[in-house]
């Protein structure tokens, strides 16, 4: 996301809400400074963990694997389903 104003920032922190009251957990990677300074002012990091924000990193995709790796971690049979990890890189 790239120049996100307020209204792009609410969309996201709906989405955000909606996926855990279905149990899905979100996370982001490769959140530039800008974005991660914007999502701060919204207080969204108070509703969706830090610790699934990946901020970006000098090394290209680093915080994308930092992320997949979380996700894998993250994922594990529960409530008698079985974990689905994906994810989209843009």
């Amino acid at each position: 996301m790239r120049n996100p104003d307020a209204v792009a920032l609410e969309v996201l922190d709906h989405f955000q809400s909606e996926a855990r009251s279905e149990e899905v957990t979100v996370l982001l990677a490769g959140v530039r400074c800008d974005v991660l300074a914007a999502l701060e002012r919204m207080r969204i990091p108070d509703r969706h963990p830090r610790d699934l924000i990946f901020p970006e990193e000098k090394t290209d995709f680093s915080e994308t694997l930092n992320a997949v790796r979380a996700a894998q971690a993250l994922a594990s049979p529960t409530k008698g389903r079985e974990a689905r990890v994906g994810y989209y890189l843009v």
